[in-house]
């Protein structure tokens, strides 16, 4: 008898017993108190996916910011606000695109091909050009028209860019919206 109470060996069992007892027990109590707000989250993405708003899978703040910065100094009449092209249909936005591309706007690489065509840049970001001795004429008439010019292609690019963005984050967007004949 006195052997059999000496004997160690059936201690480490007992002991991996309760710390065994002891994790299931932490275990499911983590359970208890993680469970409602997985269930309240599993909720709201369900109604989310079965409202029929899109879900975003990239995003859209720096061609919207872009594009509002570059409307501070252009004239943005006829475009949509950033909100307004995020909360657009995808029939809506499908609309908005094409009739960009077919409106002809202005680029920044167009309005740089018309003032290079005569005009240069000088080092101070200014446009002239190079009179018959080569030297620089600075022409603050053809810089103030440039920088107009300028803003307002830079607006229509944003624009474009916006309305690309915003495409690009929607993931059912090209199948939802390609035209159809009928």
């Amino acid at each position: 008898m006195q052997n059999f109470i000496k004997d160690e060996s059936g201690a480490v069992t007992v002991d991996w017993v309760v710390l065994t007892a002891a994790l299931v027990g932490l275990g499911l109590a983590v359970m208890g108190v993680v469970a409602t707000g997985v269930e309240t989250t599993s909720t709201n993405i369900d109604s989310q996916m079965t409202s029929g708003t899109v879900i975003r899978t990239s995003f859209t703040g720096n061609e919207m910011g872009a594009y509002a910065a570059a409307c501070g100094s252009a004239d943005c009449s006829g475009f949509a606000s950033g909100d307004q092209i995020k909360a657009m249909s995808n029939a809506d936005l499908f609309d908005a695109q094409d009739e960009y591309s077919r409106a002809g706007l202005a680029t920044r690489d167009d309005v740089d091909a018309t003032y290079g065509e005569s005009y240069t840049r000088g080092e101070d970001g200014s446009w002239g050009f190079n009179d018959s001795d080569g030297n620089y004429v600075r022409d603050d008439g053809a810089t103030t028209s440039y920088e107009s010019d300028y803003a307002q292609a830079s607006a229509n690019d944003s624009y474009g860019s916006a309305l690309q963005a915003e495409s690009n984050a929607r993931p059912t967007y090209a199948a939802d919206t390609a035209p159809t004949d009928g």
